[in-house]
C-alpha cells in the first residue's frame, strides 16, 4: 500500500496531476466547507492570548481547503495566518503551491510533522487539521483461524497480484481485541499522531481529524478499498494507478496522545458543520446570489451533510491541548 501510493516515481500521488481526477473531497464539493472551518477556528483564535497564529494542514491535495480557510479568515479578522502543509508529494507541492500564490509570502512546506515539531515556535496558537489523510496511509491486516494468528500479504501469481497470508508468530507484539477473528492496524498512523501529540502541548492547539472510519469496533472487518476515476476496483489491479484507503480507527488515535491532549467526543460531520453556522451561511448567501449559483452550493451542502452522502460516513476527531478552551 504504502509503495502503490508513495513511491517517488511510479506511486499513485507522486504522479498525481489533480485529486479530481479519481475522487472528490469535501473542499472540492463546497467552498462552504472550508468558510465553516475558518469560523470554528477563528473561535477558538479569539479565546486564546497569543498573537500569531499558524494553520497547519496534514495532506492538502490540490490546496482547495487551505485556500478557502485562508480565503474567510481574511474576512473574519485581521490577524496574520501562517500556513505550513505537510505534504510529501512533489507533484502535489507544485499544485498547492499554485493554489495558493494569493497567499504564497505566508505559506511554508514541509515533507513531515516530526520536521515541523523540530522547528516549532511556542508563541504561535497551532491549527492543525486532517481532512482524508489518516485513510490514506498503510495498514497491516490480520486474520485469526484455530486459534492461529495470520498475517495477509501480497504475493504474485504468474503476472497477477493476489493476496495470501502467512503466520504471525509475534501476536504479542499487537494488541489484538478480544473475541475478534480480524484486525487492521495502521502503525503510521499512530507513529504520526505521536507527533502531532508532541507538537501540541508546546503551545496552545487544537487538531481536526476529519475521515471515514470508527472508535470502537465490535465486529472488524475488512476496510481496504481502491478507486479508480471515482469508481471502486479490485486493490490488486491497478497498482500506482488507484487510491488505496482504509477507515480509519479513531480509538487507536486517541489511545496514543499524550495526557496534556483533551478529546473531545467523537461526532459526524454533519453534527460539526452545522455546529460552525454552515446552513446559516448558505442562508445568507441566498439574499446575494442568482438562483443558478446559490443551487449549486446548496446541492454541495446536501451533500457534506446529509445522512444519505457524506453526512454521517465522515466523523470528526477534535484534539485540544491542555489550557486551550474547548467550549
Amino acid at each position: 500500500m504504502q509503495t502503490c501510493l508513495a513511491h517517488p516515481e511510479y506511486g499513485f500521488y507522486s504522479t498525481l496531476k489533480s485529486v479530481n481526477e479519481h475522487f472528490t473531497t469535501s473542499p472540492e464539493i463546497s467552498p462552504l466547507f472550508g468558510e465553516a472551518i475558518s469560523a470554528f477556528f477563528v473561535n477558538f483564535y479569539q479565546s486564546q492570548p497569543q498573537q500569531k497564529v499558524r494553520l497547519i494542514e496534514l495532506g492538502p491535495g490540490n490546496g482547495t481547503l487551505a485556500f478557502d480557510i485562508l480565503s474567510c479568515w481574511k474576512k473574519l479578522t485581521t490577524q496574520n495566518l501562517y500556513y505550513v502543509a505537510v505534504e510529501s508529494s512533489p507533484s502535489l507541492t507544485k499544485i498547492q503551491q499554485t493554489k495558493l500564490q494569493p497567499f504564497a509570502q505566508s505559506c511554508h512546506w514541509v515533507r513531515s510533522v516530526k520536521e515541523l515539531d523540530q522547528q516549532t515556535d511556542s508563541s504561535f496558537v497551532n491549527f492543525i487539521i486532517a481532512n482524508e489523510f489518516f485513510d490514506a496511509l498503510p495498514i497491516r491486516q490480520f486474520f485469526k483461524t484455530n486459534d492461529q494468528w495470520f498475517e495477509r500479504v501480497v504475493t504474485t501469481c504468474r503476472t497477477d497480484l493476489v493476496f495470501d497470508s502467512i503466520p504471525f508468530k509475534n501476536s504479542t507484539q499487537i494488541a489484538f481485541p478480544e473475541s475478534a477473528n480480524f484486525y487492521e492496524i495502521c502503525e503510521d498512523s499512530i507513529e504520526i499522531m505521536k507527533d502531532i501529540s508532541a507538537l501540541m502541548i508546546k503551545s496552545p492547539s487544537i487538531c481536526l481529524i476529519i475521515d471515514y472510519g470508527y472508535e470502537t469496533h465490535t465486529d472488524y472487518k475488512d476496510t481496504l478499498q481502491a478507486i479508480r476515476h471515482h469508481t471502486y476496483c479490485d486493490p490488486l489491479a491497478h497498482p500506482g494507478d488507484s487510491d488505496l484507503t482504509a477507515h480509519v480507527d479513531f480509538g487507536q488515535l486517541k489511545s496514543v496522545t499524550s495526557q496534556q491532549i483533551l478529546a473531545l467526543k467523537l461526532m459526524t460531520q454533519r453534527d460539526f458543520l452545522l455546529s460552525c453556522g454552515i446552513k446559516s451561511r448558505l442562508d445568507r448567501l441566498h439574499k446575494t446570489l442568482d438562483h443558478t449559483n446559490f443551487s449549486a452550493l446548496e446541492l454541495g451542502l446536501n451533500r457534506l451533510i446529509s445522512t444519505s452522502e457524506m453526512g454521517t460516513l465522515f466523523k470528526v476527531q477534535i484534539f485540544v491541548a491542555s489550557g486551550m478552551d474547548s467550549k
